[in-house]
């Protein structure tokens, strides 16, 4: 078995472009201007925009699609139609499992769902023939295969002895994602434009303390809109089919308590590092500590804003291939140029800048006590990572950036110290276990 990668590696092309996140920027700030101050609602502003990226997403991923220019397989048109049918029926089956739980679990008949349930009966008229024509043309121009629903479709059919029951377990886990990721982002968004749609004069007119929290909400909003179109759906036509999903207890565990309902449990109890801070809301720790000095109150409020910036970028960079737990092809552009795990390294740097838990307690005991939870923050998201690229190894596109990036990232000093930090340390260690085969390494 080869043990360790060859002198000489190069990092593999893209699946996404480094600029893609700036096109998506000007098309969600070029609608929310045009609409702003319309009458229309912030629902509505919502669905324009999801609409829109899903259209432009879709259409840029078609111009660059390796199928182009190729002919189409010589199928027979039954054959295509009997494979489009029998994954439509298997798609339908994971939107009706996802519309159950919608529907019984108590978590989602709070209040903050309610903009999915008010789109949801216009939507569900669209659905079924937008995902029947999408499967038709994919098995059409790029023949058949399998995946996409079909073990769920077999089982359906009640023809259980052609289905995979692995196949079966994975398309339902991509609905699971699917319904949960999305539901949170698409209703997160009306209530975020709420924040500051109609108020841009005024929020304008802010000192810089109250200003740069506005500037960090129209961010997160437009990390939402970008990521929205990627778990609405996955298609191979587009190449943004999932090609491998976690299957793991731990994966789903380290990721899912970052979100509500349990985050609040985790992040907001256990695992919370935020000192008291006095009203108004605005007032965040890097105001207070640094309210005096006015350099360091802008400099810290436009580090905070960068990293936020930067968030957003490796956030949007994924498109239509927006997800979790999964690989729908790999990244190496953008902010993924310098490192695995951009998104959550600026995460960790815009909290620990914005709630400065190392100075922010009453005694220098409260500071090491505020200190440690917010280490645990940063574990979690070290183990999200873990779990993601053990996913990911699997994939030797994947093996090859991030031995890459073990040489030339901007924290290929962290592995050299510590091999525990280094991608190919962890590759070594599953491939001795016997859970990736060998044949990922670079030949």
């Amino acid at each position: 078995m080869q043990s360790s990668p060859p002198q000489q590696l190069t990092k593999p092309k893209s699946i996404a472009h480094w600029y893609d996140p700036f096109l998506f920027l000007i098309i969600i700030v070029g609608i929310y201007l045009y609409f702003r101050a319309t009458e229309i609602t912030n629902l509505e502003l919502t669905l324009i925009i999801l609409v829109t990226l899903s259209v432009v997403m879709c259409g840029l991923e078609v111009l660059r699609a390796p199928w182009r220019g190729t002919p189409r397989p010589q199928v027979p048109f039954n054959d295509v139609l009997k494979s489009a049918a029998l994954k439509w029926v298997g798609s339908m089956t994971g939107l009706v499992v996802v519309l159950f739980f919608w529907w019984a679990l108590q978590e989602y008949q709070r209040a903050q769902y309610f903009p999915l349930f008010a789109v949801l009966p216009h939507a569900l008229m669209i659905t079924p023939p937008i995902m029947f024509l999408t499967h038709l043309y994919t098995e059409w121009r790029l023949g058949p295969s399998g995946g996409d629903g079909k073990d769920l479709g077999l089982f359906t059919l009640l023809r259980w002895k052609e289905a995979k029951w692995d196949g079966i377990r994975d398309e339902l886990l991509t609905w699971f994602i699917k319904g949960f990721f999305f539901a949170i982002n698409f209703c997160e968004l009306p209530k975020t434009l709420k924040a500051f749609r109609g108020r841009e004069d005024m929020i304008l007119q802010m000192p810089w303390p109250q200003l740069q929290p506005m500037i960090v909400l129209v961010i997160y909003a437009l990390i939402i809109a970008a990521i929205m179109p990627g778990y609405l759906f996955s298609a191979r036509i587009f190449g943004t089919h999932i090609r491998r999903i976690s299957d793991t207890w731990f994966a789903y565990i380290v990721t899912l308590i970052c979100y509500a309902p349990l985050v609040g449990g985790v992040f907001g109890r256990w695992a919370n590092y935020h000192p008291v801070t006095p009203e108004p809301e605005w007032m965040k720790p890097w105001v207070s500590q640094f309210h005096s000095n006015e350099i360091l109150l802008y400099t810290i409020g436009g580090i905070i804003i960068l990293s936020e910036l930067v968030h957003y970028w490796g956030e949007a960079i994924f498109g239509a291939r927006s997800s979790n737990l999964c690989n729908r092809g790999i990244i190496t552009a953008g902010p993924f140029h310098f490192c695995k795990h951009p998104v959550y390294v600026f995460k960790c740097v815009t909290w620990v800048l914005v709630w400065l838990p190392f100075m922010s307690g009453d005694t220098i005991l409260e500071c090491i006590r505020l200190t440690i939870a917010f280490f645990f923050v940063c574990v979690i998201f070290g183990a999200r990572a873990w779990a993601e690229e053990r996913i990911l190894a699997e994939d030797p596109v994947y093996v090859q950036y991030g031995l890459w990036i073990d040489k030339h990232g901007i924290f290929a000093w962290a592995g050299r110290m510590v091999p525990l930090l280094s991608f190919g340390w962890r590759l070594n260690r599953w491939i001795k276990r016997g859970e990736i085969s060998a044949d990922v390494l670079p030949k």
